[in-house]
């Protein structure tokens, strides 16, 4: 039934029209709507989601058409995607250590977080709601609530997590938002940080760096378990760490071949923070 979809297609039109964006409409380019598509994909939507976007998309400019706005829909020659395993273009080790590096310098209070994305491949919203309780400095253990297995694991901390944990827990105190049952990673005001904002970040980064991928959070999700399988671990191990569900999708979705060669013996998420995150 498209009846639903053509009423809001009709809808949005109508409004871009009042607050005279048409102008802002008639720039959209089939350039523009692939790049969109890609980025909603890397962000954990499947082909039959990417292809759903993609119909509204469609449609929207579907009716700008008919209103005279567009004279030609920029969607047009755009292909639904198979559903097949997507592809994804991974950073390489010396770009994944640029970022963490970045944010190691730009930011201090997102560090943490952008740090266990990239070294353990846990999702956003396990980063964004982590409480300060669920870090136990004393005893090198963090506590992990993987919402989507809406199971709570416990893992050990190394020696230069601790160190980076206990700088942050510093930074808190002084910035006054150190609560023992407050987030982990609040806002300047003490609230749940929206769940775009690691990503604008790495998006900024990627640009300062000068690295075209195009970086998301789930990219590095992406090249977590992509190393550690490399390394020789087991997709059933990996799957302890990361939070997936099962090791099949891991197997199926997240591993990619990669153009380095991660020698044995080596720690493979081991980056290089300098003197003030050594091990003790």
């Amino acid at each position: 039934n498209q009846e639903p979809l053509i009423r809001f297609s009709e809808h949005f039109i109508s409004f871009l029209k009042e607050k005279g964006y048409e102008e802002r409409l008639r720039k959209i380019t089939e350039d523009a709507i692939k790049e969109f598509l890609f980025d909603y994909q890397s962000n954990g939507h499947n082909a039959v989601g990417t292809n759903k976007a993609l119909e509204y998309l469609r449609q929207i400019f579907e009716v700008a058409v008919e209103k005279n706005i567009l004279s030609k829909n920029p969607t047009k020659g755009i292909k639904k995607l198979k559903a097949e395993k997507k592809i994804t273009i991974l950073p390489s080790k010396k770009e994944w250590q640029m970022v963490l590096s970045w944010f190691l310098k730009n930011e201090r209070r997102l560090f943490p977080w952008f740090y266990f994305e990239a070294t353990k491949g846990w999702r956003r919203d396990e980063l964004r709601k982590m409480k300060v309780s669920a870090v136990d400095l004393e005893r090198k253990r963090i506590r992990v609530m993987h919402y989507k297995q809406k199971v709570e694991r416990e893992y050990p901390l190394e020696d230069e997590e601790v160190n980076i944990l206990n700088e942050h827990f510093i930074l808190l105190k002084k910035l006054g938002l150190y609560k023992i049952d407050g987030l982990l990673f609040p806002t300047r005001t003490g609230g749940m940080i929206q769940k775009d904002v690691v990503r604008l970040k790495i998006k900024k980064a990627a640009k300062e760096l000068g690295i075209a991928k195009n970086l998301t959070n789930h990219i590095f999700r992406h090249y977590v378990v992509t190393s550690l399988k490399d390394f020789g671990m087991t997709s059933e191990n990996i799957k302890e760490i990361t939070g997936h569900q099962d090791a099949e999708t891991i197997d199926r979705v997240y591993t990619h071949a990669t153009s380095e060669i991660v020698k044995r013996g080596m720690d493979p998420l081991r980056p290089n923070l300098g003197k003030e995150f050594e091990k003790a």
